[in-house]
């Protein structure tokens, strides 16, 4: 795999120039371009959809399976940017979103049904709103 380095820095500052969704196709393209992004071994994605879920502080925690072979970082960098610039871009779509679905952990690649949690109790990263 190889590795995606990012300067969290400049990221975050160019991110804040995004104020479009043409802008944001720029910017996609330019930290995270998935043409180049290698995808995982069919046998591996069907190994990790058989994860069975786990439980925490009485949460299911379920497993998603994430059909790129990425480094959990780089992933995580991702869905942040994507969900800054949703809730950027269409705030309140977002908040309709934040209180009504269930979150996952970019990080962990695990999702739980409850819409309150904002904290991966694993990893201590923010959750984003599960999307249909």
């Amino acid at each position: 795999m190889d590795n995606y380095n990012l300067d969290i820095t400049y990221l975050e500052k160019r991110m804040s120039t995004v104020n479009s969704w043409e802008d944001w196709a720029v910017f996609e393209k330019e930290f995270f371009d998935d043409t180049d992004w290698p995808e995982k071994d069919i046998d591996e994605i069907i190994k990790e959809s058989e994860e069975k879920a786990v439980y925490h502080n009485g949460l299911k925690w379920e497993h998603i399976t994430v059909s790129y072979e990425l480094s959990p970082e780089y992933y995580y960098w991702y869905e942040y940017c994507s969900d800054y610039i949703f809730k950027k871009l269409e705030p309140e779509q977002h908040d309709i979103n934040t209180n009504e679905q269930g979150k996952w952990c970019a990080y962990c690649k695990v999702y739980t049904d409850n819409s309150d949690m904002r904290i991966c109790p694993f990893c201590g990263r923010k959750l984003f709103n599960m999307q249909d």
